[in-house]
């Protein structure tokens, strides 16, 4: 859901964690894009 995503991506946003590697869906990675870039 994408609540959860946008908390998790809030967490790893404030570690030290420069890379995120992410797979699913057509659907999963265009949430995704749009939560990480606006």
């Amino acid at each position: 859901p994408p609540a959860k995503i946008r908390d998790d991506l809030e967490a790893w946003k404030e570690s030290k964690v420069t890379t995120l590697i992410i797979g699913g869906s057509p659907d999963t990675l265009r949430t995704m894009a749009e939560l990480v870039y606006g």
